[in-house]
């Protein structure tokens, strides 16, 4: 089968999807647990890719097909989890369920174009994201100061960080619509890593340890970035930056849950997409804001554990 989009493309679009839940929590966490996260979720990459390399698919008959679809639901769930938490973007209001629903929307009218049209959306978000992030930290390295970089804070904060980064996983349940090529994922997670580091120790450096653990310590970052000693506001664009970011999460997850649960009940039997919407929505509304590490959980399950040992599963089965 042809391939909707290029592993260079997926990669781009994972890049985007990251943005906005990693600089929200990793600017909170020590910059060397998440260099750690961010290296150990690229070792779990290179084994994803090589699999794929060599030929593993999804096992798609008997018991596996019935593993399927609680892993579409999980999807669904953490898509419409993810467009609640945009919200946070706008940390002045408190908590409007209309800005979730409002992501969650267009996540859904993307996904219903196909992996395609998220891919096109999420490469030029890439761009967007990526230039944000870069001029806040440039702007804001002049006032680190050295006393406030040293490595605090207990393991606790890497396996949080490791599992944000297994999110992206949840792209192996696209086969075989994503081509499998020379691109290392890794190296992206990588470049998506040592950007977060870099947010955590410009925070930590800007505003202490102390004040860096607050929910909002990069917004705040932002607002006293400076340029030639001139005090710059960049809280709206990295409002917007945040915004288009969980747009691509929430759109990839409901890709890949739409993916799975045409493998578990038929390609053409069952309207998976807008099955998958219907899961998405009453968990924008109903999953408190606060059950980050609960979600965080399940992502690791469903979009780290799962594909793995299903990969194995199909790798096995062919040999």
């Amino acid at each position: 089968m042809k391939a909707d989009i290029s592993a260079r493309q997926l990669c781009a679009v994972c890049f985007a999807a990251l943005f906005a839940p990693g600089f929200m929590l990793c600017p909170r966490m020590s910059w060397h647990w998440v260099l750690l996260a961010a290296a150990v979720a690229g070792l779990y990459y290179y084994i994803v890719s090589r699999l794929l390399r060599r030929g593993a698919s999804l096992p798609r008959t008997g018991i596996w097909r019935g593993v399927l679809l609680p892993a579409a639901l999980a999807l669904a769930c953490l898509a419409g989890y993810g467009a609640k938490r945009s919200a946070g973007a706008f940390p002045e209001t408190d908590g409007n369920v209309l800005a979730g629903l409002l992501v969650l929307a267009l996540a859904v009218f993307a996904a219903r174009l196909g992996v395609q049209a998220v891919a096109r959306c999420g490469s030029l978000l890439f761009f967007f994201v990526a230039l944000i992030a870069g001029i806040i930290l440039v702007f804001s390295a002049p006032r680190v100061r050295p006393e406030w970089i040293a490595p605090w804070g207990g393991a606790e904060q890497g396996v949080l960080c490791l599992l944000l980064f297994l999110l992206p996983g949840a792209a192996v349940y696209l086969q075989p619509r994503v081509a499998v090529s020379n691109t290392r994922p890794g190296w992206w997670l990588l470049a998506f890593g040592l950007s977060a580091a870099g947010a955590a120790l410009v925070t930590s450096g800007c505003l202490s340890p102390a004040a860096a653990v607050g929910p909002d310590s990069f917004y705040v970052l932002s607002g006293g970035a400076s340029l030639l000693g001139v005090a710059e506001r960049f809280e709206a664009l990295l409002s917007a930056a945040y915004l288009a970011g969980y747009f691509c999460a929430s759109a990839l997850l409901l890709c890949a849950a739409r993916s799975l649960a045409q493998n578990a009940l038929g390609e053409k039997k069952f309207p998976a997409h807008w099955a998958a919407a219907a899961v998405a929505a009453p968990a924008t509304v109903v999953l408190p804001a606060s059950w980050l590490v609960p979600m965080l959980v399940v992502g690791g399950v469903f979009c780290g554990l799962f594909p793995i040992v299903l990969l194995w599963v199909g790798a096995a089965k062919k040999v």
